[in-house]
């Protein structure tokens, strides 16, 4: 198992939207080496009062990181128990943090026009820190979200000022309905959604449909966020993040993604899959037989 266990240092928590809070810690071993893409497990109980209830660690993307302070900010979507309990914690607290986990997401060297899709809200948060560092390197960055209602987006002034960021709605389109107008002037793509909607873009890029007509050699990162089943009758399915990589050792399974090449663990060989190497033929990850987090988010 990769990374490394701190007791992390609560900075603040912040409401930034309707069920989105930002965690700030004070994490400097854990910061100092993370990457853009990479994700950290955290405790949801009080590491000076042990318990296993809940038992499951959260996986959180890094939203940003301040590396030469040893600060980590973390976007929490509030889905449960386990999620609510991060969001009460207040400066002076401390929480288990274990990472970085997964693989760097980076840009190929000559990009320099970069266009990152996000599905959701957390989804922003698995490429935030690529946008952020892209930017800082001096390539121009457009991140576009889609979100079901553009006031529970993330709020643009989260994001470095240099990086155009868009919100499209399903209403308006979603993020297909975006591509036309962005992926013309792009040297890379980097798509966070859950399989379906990369299975649709996988279908464009194969048919040769526009807009991927308008550039056939783009290359198309892909960052398949397991989407479990529902707990419980009703319940809505998880969009990405929280409790999507239950162990971040590649234990349990219950991150595989499908590829050409055989099955691949998102917490070991991703976040990010080259979009044509993943095998839409086979199931989502997450619904494989034995797969999916038994513990509240």
């Amino acid at each position: 198992m990769g990374g490394r266990i701190e007791h992390a240092g609560v900075a603040g928590t912040q409401p930034v939207a309707p069920s989105l809070w930002l965690l700030h810690l004070e994490a400097p071993a854990v910061a100092s080496s993370v990457h853009a893409g990479q994700f950290v497990l955290l405790r949801c109980a009080d590491p000076d009062h042990p318990t296993f209830d809940p038992y499951l660690p959260r996986a959180y993307f890094v939203f940003a990181a301040d590396r030469r302070a040893g600060r980590l900010s973390l976007l929490v979507e509030v889905r449960g128990r386990g999620s609510a309990w991060l969001t009460r914690r207040r400066e002076g607290d401390s929480v288990l943090v274990h990472g970085p986990i997964g693989r760097e997401l980076r840009p190929e060297r000559l990009t320099r026009h970069l266009l990152l899709l996000a599905e959701g809200a957390v989804a922003v948060a698995g490429v935030s820190l690529l946008a952020a560092d892209a930017a800082r390197t001096g390539r121009s960055v457009t991140l576009i979200a889609n979100t079901p209602e553009a006031a529970a987006g993330v709020p643009p002034q989260l994001l470095p000022a240099d990086v155009e960021y868009r919100v499209t709605t399903p209403e308006a389109g979603g993020l297909l309905g975006a591509l036309p107008g962005a992926v013309s002037w792009a040297d890379e793509v980097f798509v966070a959604a859950p399989w379906a909607l990369l299975e649709g873009i996988a279908l464009l890029r194969r048919a040769r449909l526009e807009p991927f007509t308008l550039r056939a050699n783009l290359p198309v990162q892909a960052i398949p966020l397991p989407a479990f089943p529902a707990r419980r009758a009703g319940a809505p399915h998880p969009a990405g993040g929280g409790d999507a990589v239950p162990c971040g050792s590649g234990a349990c399974g219950a991150c595989i993604v499908p590829t050409g090449r055989g099955a691949r663990l998102f917490c070991r060989q991703g976040a990010a899959f080259r979009l044509e190497a993943l095998r839409f033929d086979a199931d989502a990850p997450g619904e494989m037989e034995g797969a999916g987090a038994t513990d509240d988010a």
